[in-house]
C-alpha cells in the first residue's frame, strides 16, 4: 500500500543524528536568563478582576453572510456582562478578517460597559492589544486617500458620538456610503476606524487593563530568539521579566484617527509565569509599570489563576464561543425559508 509519508520516515533516518546534534548544539547557546527575570511567589486575592472576550461565527447564503458575534466580560465574583450582535454583510473576499474586526469593536464597547457596571481593578483581555491596535483592516480593494478623507469627514463624529451599546454603528452608515461613493464596500474602512474609537473610549476609562497571549514572537530582549520561547524554557517557578516599554508612534506611522494619542501611547510588555512548571505568558498594560506595580499585578493574576493561566479569562473564552453547529441553529431562526 503507497504511505504518503514513507520519504519523510527514510529523510529522518539518514538525517535523524545530524539534525538532533544540531537541536542540541542550539540549545546550548541559549542565554542565562537570571538577569532578566524576577522571582515572584507572593498571592493577593484583594485585587478584584474581570475578563473579556468575543466569539464569532458566519454562515455564508445566496452570496450574502449571515455574521454573529457574542461577547461577555465575566467578574471573578461570577458577575457577568453580555453582549451580541446579528448582521447580513455583503460579499467580499477577507470575510473572517472583516468579521474579526467587527468582533473587536463589539468586545471593546461591551468592555465599556463592563467597566461602568462591574468597576474591577483590572480588566484582562484575551491576545495582543498592541497587535489590535496597530492591525489594518484588510479592504476588498483599493481606497484612494480622497475616499478615506471622505469616510472620516462624513462619518466620523457620527460613529464616535453612537458608541453606547454593543453593535457596530458603522453598519448604520451603508447606505450614505453607497450613495455617496456609488458601492457599499468602503464601510469596511469605516468599520477599521470605529474600533480605533472604540478602543481610544475603553482606554479613556481606565488603562488598568492586561492583555495577555499565548504566543509571542517578540526578541526584544533575547535577540535572534523569541523571548517567550527563551523564558519558557529556562525559568520554573512563578515570577515575572523585567519591563520592557514600547512607544507606538515607534512601531507605525500615522494613524487613520486619533493620531496624537495612539503615536503617544506608551505599553509595558512582560512575561510571566502564574505557577511552579507553569508555561510563560506574554502580557501588556497600555501604560508605564515599574517592576514594583507589576508585581501587584502578578499577586492579583496569581490568585486568580488555575493550571498557570487566569481562570476567569479561560472561561469567558469558553462562554462566547460560537460552534458551528450553534451557528447552524442562529442561521435556521433568522433565514427561515432561505436556506
Amino acid at each position: 500500500m503507497f504511505h504518503v509519508l514513507g520519504s519523510l520516515y527514510e529523510e529522518a533516518a539518514l538525517r535523524g543524528r545530524m539534525l538532533k546534534s544540531s537541536a542540541e548544539s542550539r540549545l546550548q547557546e541559549l542565554p542565562d536568563v537570571s538577569e532578566y527575570w524576577i522571582r515572584h511567589e507572593s498571592m493577593d486575592d484583594s485585587l478584584s478582576t474581570a475578563a473579556a472576550d468575543g466569539g464569532s461565527g458566519f454562515k455564508e447564503f445566496s452570496g450574502l453572510i449571515l455574521a454573529a458575534i457574542n461577547t461577555a466580560v465575566l467578574s471573578d465574583s461570577g458577575e457577568i456582562v453580555e453582549g451580541s450582535f446579528l448582521d447580513i454583510l455583503g460579499p467580499q473576499s477577507g470575510i473572517r478578517e472583516r468579521v474579526r474586526n467587527l468582533t473587536a469593536i463589539c468586545e471593546f464597547k461591551n468592555s465599556i460597559i463592563a467597566m461602568e457596571d462591574l468597576q474591577p481593578d483590572l480588566l484582562i483581555l484575551d491576545g495582543s492589544l498592541i497587535g489590535t491596535i496597530l492591525r489594518p483592516v484588510k479592504y476588498d480593494g483599493v481606497l484612494g486617500n480622497d475616499v478615506k478623507g471622505w469616510i472620516r469627514s462624513h462619518c466620523l463624529r457620527e460613529v464616535a458620538a453612537s458608541m453606547d451599546g454593543v453593535h457596530v454603528h458603522s453598519r448604520s452608515m451603508e447606505d450614505t456610503i453607497r450613495d455617496a461613493l456609488r458601492s457599499e464596500r468602503p464601510v469596511v474602512y469605516l468599520e477599521g476606524i470605529e474600533r480605533m474609537v472604540s478602543i481610544w473610549k475603553l482606554l479613556k476609562k481606565s488603562r488598568d487593563i492586561v492583555a495577555v497571549s499565548e504566543r509571542s514572537t517578540m526578541s526584544d530582549i533575547f535577540g535572534d530568539m523569541s523571548d517567550l520561547s527563551v523564558f519558557n524554557t529556562l525559568t520554573a517557578g512563578p515570577g515575572h521579566s523585567v519591563p520592557i516599554h514600547r512607544e507606538l508612534s515607534g512601531l507605525k506611522g500615522r494613524f487613520p484617527v486619533l493620531d496624537a494619542f495612539f503615536s503617544s501611547l506608551e505599553f509595558t510588555v512582560f512575561y510571566a509565569k502564574l505557577e511552579e512548571n507553569g508555561r510563560v505568558l506574554k502580557f501588556e498594560v497600555p501604560r508605564r509599570l515599574g517592576t514594583a506595580e507589576i508585581g501587584e499585578y502578578l499577586e492579583g493574576l496569581r490568585a486568580s489563576s488555575a493550571d498557570g493561566y487566569p481562570h476567569i479569562l479561560r472561561r469567558v473564552k469558553e462562554d462566547v464561543r460560537i460552534t458551528a453547529s450553534e451557528m447552524d441553529i442562529i442561521a435556521g431562526m433568522v433565514l427561515e425559508g432561505l436556506i
